[in-house]
């Protein structure tokens, strides 16, 4: 790396499924010793603290890079997905170990199946094959929060109010206790009511009433029988 660093040259290093290319212009330090790129898909060991609260069941390819730590430069990763992913968005995540995610960057994978990369260093990673590029949130697809509507309070069954009529009450006519009934003095009744009291205040009288009066009878009767004898 050291003959082509700050030179438009490049290395390519070929596997089955992938290709790491670096160029000259990208190399930043020369690393001393050499330094493995060889990738492991699905590796033994590799930590699935907090996958599935973030993506859910979003499908996922899991890879490991064998070199640790950083490279010094940038590579260029060439990775054979499947044409079963072509038009998809690979969104890589860099797995920080103590079950967060951070977020790397997205390929477009290509008819062929294949998606390219950029790295600076070497770790655990996880590509989330999506319709999308990420979008910052969680993968995982929350659950509709179920809340039930507010009830309406029961309609009371109650009979409209019937306004009360207003009471009707009927004045009777007060009597005027002011006004005193005449009685005629022609009815029979004052007459007796006064000889009554000329009886209670004089009987003697009432005495000779009577005589006086039998006597006006015999008078009159007698006068009666003449008459009748005469016409004989």
């Amino acid at each position: 790396m050291g003959q082509i660093k700050g030179k438009d040259k490049t290395i390519k290093v070929e596997e089955p499924d992938y290709t790491w290319t670096i160029n000259g212009n990208d190399i930043l330090t020369v690393p001393e010793g050499n330094i493995s790129l060889k990738i492991t898909p699905n590796p033994e060991g590799f930590s699935d603290t907090g996958v599935e609260d973030f993506f859910g069941d979003t499908e996922l390819l899991k890879f490991n890079i064998e070199h640790s730590g950083e490279f010094g430069f940038t590579a260029v990763l060439d990775y054979k997905l499947g044409p079963q992913y072509a038009g998809k968005f690979a969104n890589l995540f860099y797995v920080v170990g103590d079950g967060t995610f951070e977020y790397m960057g997205h390929a477009i994978v290509t008819e062929e199946g294949v998606g390219t990369f950029r790295f600076t260093h070497a770790s655990d990673y996880i590509l989330a094959i999506l319709e999308e590029e990420y979008t910052g949130q969680p993968l995982t697809t929350p659950e509709p929060e179920v809340t039930e509507a507010p009830k309406e309070p029961a309609a009371e069954e109650t009979a409209p109010a019937q306004s009360e009529a207003p009471a009707v009450t009927e004045e009777l006519p007060k009597e005027d206790t002011n006004i005193k009934e005449e009685k005629n003095p022609q009815e029979p009744t004052e007459v007796i009511e006064t000889i009554g009291a000329m009886e209670e205040s004089n009987p003697t009288w009432y005495v000779v009433g009577g005589v006086a009066a039998l006597a006006i009878l015999v008078v009159a009767v007698s006068v009666v029988v003449a008459n009748v004898k005469k016409k004989k």
